[in-house]
């Protein structure tokens, strides 16, 4: 995936996703009606930049963190709902550092009805002390 090729004059939805209620202990998931290929970009999402400092909240799963710039970025769109797994099928990179857009994309095949879901990495699982999913 090379990175310069993405425009973003406008965002829009790239697939036919929706936000389903899963059950009490995930919650809503992120579910696609349409077959994703590999590689492909799934969404892009505008986001807020944040750094430790400016975050007051204890509760900040909601936030992708970019190690190399320490820096944490909380996602507009469907970027707050992408839940964990460790058979993941999407992953994410800063496509736009000056405009604060990370777009994620399909690490595999992905068929319709199947959960969009990301690894939430290990540093996540340590800060937070919770069990794993």
């Amino acid at each position: 995936i090379v990175e310069n090729e993405i425009k973003y004059k406008i965002i829009k939805p790239l697939f036919d996703l929706e936000v389903r209620y899963i059950d009490t202990e995930k919650g809503y998931g992120v579910f696609t009606n349409e077959f994703i290929a590999k590689d492909s970009i799934v969404e892009l999402c505008y986001c807020l930049k944040l750094k430790m400092s400016d975050i007051q909240h204890p509760n900040y799963d909601y936030l992708f963190y970019n190690l190399p710039t320490n820096e944490h970025y909380f996602p507009f769109g469907n970027g707050v709902i992408y839940n964990h797994s460790f058979e993941a099928n999407l992953d994410w990179y800063m496509a736009d550092y000056d405009k604060n857009i990370i777009a994620l994309f399909a690490i595999k095949d992905i068929n319709p009805n199947e959960e969009l879901c990301h690894n939430y990495g290990e540093l996540y699982w340590k800060a937070r002390k919770k069990k794993l999913l």
